[in-house]
């Protein structure tokens, strides 16, 4: 039973270093979710896509922590949804964590996976796209050799950092990786179409498959851009709502969509983005954005879900070099299996926050000064408008 419910919440920083069309990313943050009643723990993450952990904590001991621990087998799912329909405006990361948790704590209870509850297994192994960020060509071409020893045939290359950089960027990735090894690139919005044509045939002719957000520009000018240049567009970040994917339809200007549940909200929002690809005939990709073991198998659960999947893209384990459940994800053969068990079917290390000292800072919202978080969220909020300037300044 789950009539008195236990909660914790965790905020988490990771230093990083990713350098994106626009953007010199220094931090990435994460928020943990547990929900658990006396037999079962539900567990959820999700990034922080473009919040601080100060936000998280006024919605935590504002509302949030009296709303869930109010909730009963009886009213679950009745009082899930409005609390979902809450958060997700206001901080998608935070409804990713808690929507997971949630599932997680359902499934157990009902002894079944997530997946089978998401619409059905359609698969158990999972084909991995991994992304590269390509600062020192040195260092990428370590990590392309890494990819290539997993198994790995699907990459993504991030560009947008200029036609000429672009082109001998995606140039080296092709001439380093087997020709099996399907390209796809994302420009992360960093180009109009005017500039880039030439740049997008370029890239066509060295085997291309997909281009993800290549431009800033409105619907027609994409629906523009796919006629002209023929390759298949993928969007992202500029789907911010389900009106916003409905507009990009209606316009033709999108082939397939990546959903990112930090993003959209969690699990249960996306099965409403899947049903408008699927009406539309739109192949459906799953990103990662550095997300945490429970984060990450809530990804996996919607992949074997998800019939029409065209991609299912990284491992945030890889990408931040640890993580705090005890089956983390690991790739063989170019595949990540589908986590056993009922549930997102993965569990907390008992010694977490330990294995995370010294490597992260962290905060438990039901403990410690308040105050140190809201320093530590606005020194961080500085520091990464500082970094992105210089970055666009061409100064890092």
């Amino acid at each position: 039973m789950i009539a008195a419910m236990q909660l914790t919440a965790h905020v988490i920083s990771f230093p990083v270093r990713f350098k994106i069309a626009r953007s010199y990313i220094l931090y990435s943050h994460h928020v943990v979710v547990t929900t658990a009643s006396s037999t079962f723990l539900g567990a959820g993450s999700g990034v922080l896509y473009r919040s601080m952990g100060w936000r998280v904590w006024q919605l935590w001991h504002g509302w949030l922590r009296q709303r869930l621990a109010a909730l009963t087998p009886d009213n679950l799912q009745r009082g899930w949804q409005p609390l979902l329909e809450e958060i997700i405006p206001v901080e998608p990361g935070l409804a990713f964590a808690v929507d997971a948790a949630l599932w997680d704590l359902k499934g157990q209870m009902e002894g079944q996976p997530a997946a089978a509850m998401l619409g059905g297994i359609c698969r158990t192994t999972i084909p991995i796209t991994e992304q590269i960020f390509i600062a020192d060509w040195a260092q990428s071409r370590e990590e392309l050799r890494q990819i290539m020893a997993r198994g790995t045939r699907q990459v993504k290359v991030k560009i947008g950092f200029g036609v000429r950089q672009d082109v001998a960027l995606v140039r080296r990735v092709r001439d380093f990786v087997s020709r099996d090894v399907e390209l796809r690139v994302d420009a992360n919005r960093a180009y109009t179409f005017s500039e880039s044509a030439g740049l997008y045939r370029q890239l066509a002719e060295l085997g291309i498959l997909a281009v993800e957000e290549p431009l800033r520009e409105p619907w027609p000018v994409l629906r523009q851009f796919r006629q002209a240049i023929g390759l298949p567009v993928m969007l992202d970040e500029s789907i911010l709502t389900l009106d916003d994917l409905r507009q990009a339809i209606d316009a033709r200007a999108i082939d397939s969509l990546n959903i990112k549940l930090t993003r959209t909200g969690g699990l249960s929002q996306a099965l409403l983005y899947r049903r408008l690809c699927q009406e539309a005939g739109l192949a459906v990709s799953l990103g990662c954005n550095e997300d945490l073991g429970p984060g990450m198998a809530a990804i996996l659960h919607f992949s074997a879900a998800t019939s029409h999947l065209y991609a299912t893209e990284g491992l945030g384990n890889l990408r931040l070099g640890l993580d705090l459940v005890r089956e983390p994800a690991v790739i063989q053969d170019g595949e990540v299996a589908l986590p056993a068990g009922p549930g997102l079917g993965v569990h907390l290390s008992p010694d977490w926050p330990q294995q995370l000292a010294g490597r992260t800072t962290a905060f438990d919202l039901d403990q410690g000064p308040a105050g140190r978080l809201r320093a530590f969220s606005a020194a961080a909020r500085l520091r990464q408008r500082a970094a992105n300037a210089l970055f666009r300044a061409g100064r890092l």
